[in-house]
């Protein structure tokens, strides 16, 4: 077995000898190449490619990135960890701290809670924080395979459509990545104090981020626990319950609180209020989208887990490449342009399980052959917390602070395969595993320029002035543009003091600095005109949004169905939203 070259001794080892006959992969710590060079050449190229057409602009503070805006300007303006969107400016329970706390000190140096000021700042960090990602994934990659299995592990992960959409947006999930990638480059250097002190801040960093962090904590202490490091184990114990407790303790104290228990209306509490309640009341119903579905039982809870389990291959499969529609896309473009179905839709699905399949069995081989205990627990328990969740066509966005690993493990899955067999089988195994990266690039290679010239299309944002700024945004599809216009409709005529109900409240808030509530997700319409009239809401904004469809299912036919209580005095051009004022 050719030894690998090292400069430092591993972090673990192998937990059972590898076979003889097979290479190791595992190149811990090599020094650096001529083709690593060139790797990371390619790499500076491509994040410049894939941000050169979106510089400029505020960062996207659609859905929960306007939450996690509003709670930053709170925080700036010394009121607290407040939703400034809801009457009584109401205290947060759902998201972690961190990203509001960076929002606030961007604020605070600009001196202006302006999006159209702060925006394209925060656009700039997300340039840093996504162009440090992709070289740290390279890094990453190299712990474990050669340059080419490495650069590739780190095309692919750049190319995953989330990685370059959500970095584009106002989300967590960019930047919890990127802790994680560093986490686990730190958390290798096993014989360095200060690495392993780095490594269990960026753990806590981790957490408060992203609640989901609490696996990344998981994975942690199982590594101590597996390796019978005990010792080591309870200090990782005491470290990783500091951030959940902390937490939790903030929860609690609000949700006891006479605001929480008496709120400012009668339904801003309600399980489906998905931005004002804590994940474990919104997750417990069946349906959060349909909550008159009722609070999940125990049966229909596995129910739950067991169809989210069948759904992760795919699901993964997707992450490490795109998802099935682009698939379809790309290969329907193939299929015109030689005028012969040269792939059938059968093997779109196939493929991409198959993509899932193969990062399975990698961080299979991680384990028992690479002797890397961390990238897999943390995987697994990634997983179990994701299929907890009632949202499986979230998935793929779950899944993106793991592409980084899921990349590495595909690559390292498709090396050992092609090591494993004798001299011909092994050129065959090659042959096979660049064909599939091939395709796989090239459907990601294909979506990102269809994404960048057809499906990233110019918004409006008009400052206090009524002044517009335009600026690309990805997926701001004719309904996003005709709810905008309906919304500046409503900033333009509207009282300071009235209320409007929308499906997206916190981008309502944020373009037109009006108190803003989730209509209420009830289909009885009486008792829905009650809890409209217990805010109370002056303008109720119907959208055609194709996700979560709530206008549709709610405040559409409440509206439709009552005429005396609802006029119509705003219709976007194309008449996709519509804006209805309280006239009874």
């Amino acid at each position: 077995m050719r030894a690998a070259k090292t400069l430092e001794e591993p972090m673990d080892q192998p937990l059972a000898p590898a076979p003889a006959t097979l290479p190791d992969l595992t190149i811990w710590a090599s020094p650096l190449l001529k083709a690593d060079i060139v790797a990371v050449v390619i790499i500076v190229a491509l994040v410049a490619a894939t941000w050169a057409p979106r510089l400029w602009g505020p960062l996207d503070t659609r859905w929960d990135g306007g939450v996690y805006y509003i709670l930053g300007t709170s925080l700036a303006e010394g009121k607290g960890y407040r939703l400034l969107n809801e009457p009584g400016d109401i205290r947060a329970v759902q998201y972690p701290p961190l990203l509001p706390v960076i929002v606030a000190a961007a604020q605070r140096i600009l001196k202006t809670h302006d999006v159209l000021v702060v925006g394209p700042w925060l656009r700039v960090l997300y340039v840093v924080l996504s162009a440090a990602l992709t070289l740290l994934v390279y890094g990453l990659a190299r712990a474990y395979l050669a340059p080419g299995y490495a650069l590739a592990a780190a095309l692919i992960s750049a190319l995953s459509m989330n990685m370059y959409y959500l970095s584009d947006v106002l989300y967590t999930e960019i930047p919890f990545a990127l802790v994680t990638v560093l986490f686990v480059l730190l958390n290798r250097r096993r014989h360095s104090e200060g690495a392993q002190v780095a490594a269990g801040l960026l753990v806590v960093v981790a957490f408060f981020l992203r609640t989901a962090g609490i696996a990344l904590l998981a994975a942690w202490v199982g590594e101590s626990m597996i390796r019978r490091r005990f010792g080591e184990a309870a200090v990782r114990v005491v470290v990783a319950l500091l951030p959940i407790m902390l937490w939790q303790v903030h929860i609690s104290h609000v949700q006891k609180s006479v605001e929480y228990r008496f709120p400012a209306y009668t339904y801003q509490r309600a399980p489906y209020q998905y931005s004002n309640v804590g994940y474990v009341d919104n997750t417990r119903l069946v349906d959060p989208f349909y909550p008159e579905r009722g609070t999940a039982s125990l049966p229909q809870m596995a129910r739950r887990i067991g169809t989210n389990l069948l759904a992760v291959p795919m699901a993964l499969g997707e992450t490490v490449s795109m998802p099935e529609g682009f698939w379809r896309w790309a290969i329907g473009a193939v299929n015109k342009q030689v005028g012969v179905e040269v792939l059938g839709s059968r093997f779109v699905g196939i493929m991409v399980a198959l993509l899932g399949c193969l990062v399975m069995s990698g961080m299979a081989w991680l384990w028992f052959r690479g002797g890397e205990s961390f990238i897999p627990l943390y995987f697994m328990a990634s997983i179990a917390l994701i299929c907890l969740t009632p949202w499986p066509e979230q998935f793929t966005r779950y899944l993106t602070p793991l592409t980084p690993f899921l990349a590495v493990a595909l690559l390292y899955g498709l090396a050992f395969l092609s090591a494993s067999f004798g001299f011909a089988g092994r050129h065959a195994a090659g042959f096979i595993t660049a064909v599939l990266l091939m395709v796989v690039l090239f459907v990601q290679g294909f979506s990102l320029v269809k994404n960048m010239t057809v499906l990233h299309q110019p918004a409006s944002y008009y400052d206090a002035k009524g002044k517009e700024s335009r600026y690309p945004l990805f997926f701001y599809s004719p309904l996003w543009r005709a709810l905008d216009n309906s919304l500046e409709w409503v900033r333009q005529r509207a009282h300071p003091r009235d209320v409007i109900a929308a499906t997206v409240p916190h981008s309502a808030y944020l373009r037109t600095g009006l108190k803003t509530v989730l209509p209420p997700m009830v289909p009885n319409h009486a008792q829905a005109q009650r809890l409209l009239d217990s805010v109370p809401v002056k303008y109720l904004v119907v959208d055609t949004l194709e996700y979560p469809g709530i206008s549709q299912r709610y405040a559409a036919p409440l509206v439709a169905q009552h005429p005396e209580w609802w006029q119509r005095v705003y219709v976007s051009p194309g008449g996709q939203a519509a804006v209805y004022e309280r006239i009874r």
